[in-house]
């Protein structure tokens, strides 16, 4: 996690096989499943994890891990001026 006034970015690493680059934009859409997909599931969770960060002015994206396998990058803005 790093946190500053602009914001915050979450990474979340795997070191399992990956997502292959040109799919990584497609995981992000309700019930899809990568194909390099090892467990059962329903493809629905990267989908609400990008739904929830469009919500809130953030991005998710997945990105090769150092671990490997892939990387979720979570970016959340930081509070606008006048919040708390």
């Amino acid at each position: 996690v790093i946190s500053s006034s602009a914001g915050v970015e979450i990474a979340v690493d795997d070191n399992g096989s990956g997502v292959p680059e040109d799919e990584r934009a497609a995981v992000f859409q309700r019930f899809h499943r990568g194909t390099t997909a090892s467990r059962s599931g329903s493809g629905l969770g990267l989908a609400l994890v990008a739904q929830q960060a469009e919500i809130h002015g953030g991005t998710a994206a997945l990105e090769v891990s150092p671990l490997g396998g892939t990387r979720l990058m979570l970016r959340m803005p930081g509070p606008g001026p006048g919040t708390h």
